[in-house]
């Protein structure tokens, strides 16, 4: 009916397109997401976006973040997303669907003005998409938008399923090239160690799951009963009488502060 009282394309209203879930769909096929599936109501398979995929990140960056309870500032683990590595998977089927688009060239540049180039001092008219150079100006909008959804960063998430944190680890001086000091960075083994022991309160917390820390050697509840066992799932030798998760974890090599905290 709008259609009819626009006259066919050439009246007042200009229809902008919602590409959302055509861009949604393509990230669904691309390779780059872990893909959740679950049945409906109707017994119909549903699929949605989970994670992005270990090869499409990149190096951890540390984000501060407030607690909810103490207000202490912690230290969340996120990982970069390789956006530009995910970009060529999406590009095939985000050209088929610009050009999709661009069968309306009205419509497209509706999309390309109010969606894409909103705020970004970009303009297009219905005649600049008529030319070549126009439809692959639309096409590289349509794939970069598509791109630009994703997420910058992913966070690190423990086993149960909380944003992974480590413990602000006070900075040293150390001695530079030219005599002065510099601030030190925390290390990777800090780092590694902070993990761990945060998945071992985490285990603590939720009982549910495992942690593998140094050797091989885990962590985990055995008929209700906590255990530090080796990588050949057989117990560790000294912990027979050892009931207590946080220093049975000391044998998968978490951190001695752990009793205490």
């Amino acid at each position: 009916q709008l259609k009819d009282a626009n006259q066919q394309g050439g009246g007042p209203f200009v229809y902008i397109p919602n590409t959302m879930d055509a861009m949604d769909q393509n990230k669904l096929n691309s390779g780059a997401y872990i893909v959740d599936t679950k049945q409906d109501a109707k017994g119909n398979t549903t699929r949605s976006l989970g994670l992005i995929n270990e090869s499409y990140l990149g190096k951890e960056i540390l984000v501060d973040s407030p607690e909810r309870i103490t207000g202490k500032t912690v230290k969340q683990v996120y990982r970069q997303v390789d956006k530009e590595k995910i970009k060529p998977l999406l590009a095939i089927e985000a050209n088929k669907q610009a050009a999709g688009l661009l069968s309306d060239v009205r419509s497209a540049s509706a999309w390309y003005n109010e969606v894409y180039a909103k705020g970004k001092n970009d303009f297009c008219t219905p005649l600049d998409l008529s030319t070549s150079e126009g439809k692959q100006r639309f096409q590289d909008a349509y794939l970069q938008y598509m791109v630009d959804t994703i997420p910058d960063k992913q966070a690190v998430m423990t086993p149960d399923n909380n944003i992974a944190t480590v413990t602000d680890v006070e900075p040293k001086l150390t001695k530079g090239k030219t005599g002065t000091s510099v601030t030190g960075k925390i290390s990777a083994a800090d780092k590694k160690q902070n993990q761990l022991d945060q998945n071992v309160l985490s285990l603590i917390k939720s009982k549910k799951g495992s942690v593998r820390g140094v050797g091989g050697n885990v962590l985990k509840i055995i008929d209700g009963h906590w255990r530090a066992v080796d990588k050949n799932d057989a117990q560790i030798a000294g912990t027979e009488g050892i009931s207590n998760p946080r220093e049975l974890a000391l044998y998968i090599g978490a951190s001695r502060s752990l009793i205490n905290e």
